[in-house]
């Protein structure tokens, strides 16, 4: 992978061979060749890529990151790894309509988030415009640094079609992007969701994940990750017996 130097999220592939690796493997136990998936904040492609692989040549991943330096290196990296021919990236931000502008992380371009601005020279796309201009995905992976709630809420396509989805839920994020994970958490519950993360490490030297069934939204925690399925896919059933 071609990475930023001295960054937070270059030391955990060196480190433990991928970013936030149980996370990773926790998403591609439910991700079936010939998947169609949305990879909405995609960074430098460290999920991208083995999300590409692991749907295979009859699969489609559209990537979408709105740095454009970070963009340009997920580029190289779907390159490197010969996924190319299965993957779309695309430099853009998704947030509701309006016009935005970037604010780094010092040692973590992963923490890069967009707020809205009068000054601001990026204009964004709804996640319904995407699929418009693309296709519906069967999985939607979403680490937006906030701003996962407000494009969310409005998407009829999740709604509609309840694609599987996997999402960052920080209640510090949320709310300065004008949400909450109480808003999330309705969102999942009114659309028929059911919720999981995993209670196992986040950043780890092997693939192994420890899967618990999340009640409330709420009793994730100050930042994790959640996987939502919905109660009539049938893909619900990879964690039956698994659960803690």
């Amino acid at each position: 992978m071609f990475a930023f130097p001295d960054d937070l999220v270059t030391r955990h592939l060196t480190d433990f061979g991928a970013h936030t690796r149980p996370e990773l493997a926790f998403l591609l136990s439910v991700v079936r060749e010939g998947d169609r998936i949305f990879d909405l904040g995609a960074h430098i492609g460290t999920f991208t890529v083995p999300l590409a692989k692991r749907v295979g040549p009859s699969g489609r991943v559209l990537a979408i990151e709105g740095v454009a330096e970070t963009c340009a290196l997920a580029m190289r990296n779907v390159a490197l790894n010969d996924v190319a021919d299965r993957v779309q990236i695309r430099n853009v931000i998704v947030a509701p309509p309006g016009t935005y502008e970037a604010v780094g992380a010092a040692g973590n371009t992963g923490a890069t988030f967009f707020r809205e601005s009068s000054t601001g020279v990026d204009a964004a796309v709804t996640l319904d415009e995407l699929v418009a201009e693309t296709f519906v995905p069967d999985v939607l992976k979403i680490d937006l640094e906030g701003l996962e709630a407000r494009v969310l809420l409005p998407s009829l396509m999740v709604r509609e079609r309840k694609p599987v989805m996997y999402v960052e839920v920080s209640p510090a994020l949320l709310e300065r992007a004008g949400a909450s994970v109480d808003v999330l958490a309705r969102f999942f519950d009114s659309a028929g969701y059911r919720m999981f993360r995993n209670v196992g490490a986040r950043n780890a030297v092997s693939d192994s994940f420890d899967v618990a069934k999340l009640r409330r939204l709420e009793d994730g925690g100050p930042f994790f990750d959640v996987l939502a399925i919905h109660q009539g896919d049938p893909r619900l059933h990879v964690f039956d017996g698994t659960m803690t």
